[in-house]
């Protein structure tokens, strides 16, 4: 009975690892972000669990595409949704001005 509780807790937590990492390049719960994908309607928003429980996979830069130093989030959704997520409101608020003044 101790040898099998032993070998299920060993396997419980072999497994931890592999979870974490999986989900490591999410943004992290209340971030802000906006749907890149609907320029015109979109507007920078808390992420919640839901939200963040959507995206199919992350990449996180510790830059953007313009040469600032504002690390986020490019989480795609699904083919006519895909997020860009930052750690506060304005940065969120900052990226979506520049990538709106640049026709993205």
């Amino acid at each position: 009975m101790k040898r099998t509780m032993r070998l299920l807790l060993a396997g419980i937590a072999l497994s931890i690892p592999l979870v974490c990492t999986a989900t490591a390049q999410s943004p992290p719960l209340g971030s802000y972000g906006f749907d890149q994908m609907k320029p015109e309607t979109t507007h920078c928003a808390k992420l919640d669990a839901a939200q963040i429980a959507k995206f199919k996979n992350c990449t996180y830069s510790k830059s953007n595409n313009f040469g600032d130093d504002r690390p986020g989030y490019a989480c795609a959704v699904n083919s006519k949704s895909a997020f860009m997520a930052y750690k506060t409101l304005a940065d969120c608020k900052a990226e979506l001005e520049l990538e709106k003044a640049n026709g993205d």
